[in-house]
């Protein structure tokens, strides 16, 4: 086999994966605001097919009582998860109409396990700096083999 064949081969490896299903955590109320390894409420849990790790913020405001709740959920997504911007939550929470339908602010991610852990979602850059190296030597090498 000639370079071009192994570099090939590596990059087909590199991005497969054989998994069991993404670990997410799983936790709601005020505690899982913070780092849930630090919680005795969260708990690991493996999602099923198609699904995605979500850190979801919550906020209802009864207008009637002037009661305002929030609180912190972290769990799997059912099927695709859609991201809801920190921008749609604050023009949400701005109108003080929001009443029991509440504002919420999704992050979502699928990228390692148990990577909704954090304050901020974020793809891992060592992964993609990998993708675009291996992208690049390959395309080098099949360009300079012609």
């Amino acid at each position: 086999m000639n370079l071009g064949t192994y570099l090939s081969l590596f990059h087909l490896v590199s991005t497969v994966c054989v998994c069991d299903g993404l670990k997410c955590w799983k936790c709601f109320g005020e505690s899982c605001e913070g780092d849930p390894s630090h919680t005795v409420v969260a708990k690991e849990m493996t999602c099923g097919e198609g699904a995605a790790c979500m850190k979801v913020f919550y906020r209802i405001h009864d207008k009637a009582y002037s009661y305002v709740s929030q609180s912190v959920v972290r769990t799997c997504s059912v099927g695709p998860c859609e991201e809801v911007s920190e921008a749609h939550y604050a023009n949400c929470t701005g109108n003080r109409e929001y009443g029991w339908y509440g504002c919420v602010i999704r992050k979502c991610c699928d990228n390692s396990d148990l990577c909704n852990n954090s304050s901020r979602l974020f793809i891992s850059a060592w992964a993609v700096i990998t993708q675009i190296v291996l992208q690049i030597l390959l395309l080098l090498f099949v360009y300079v083999g012609q």
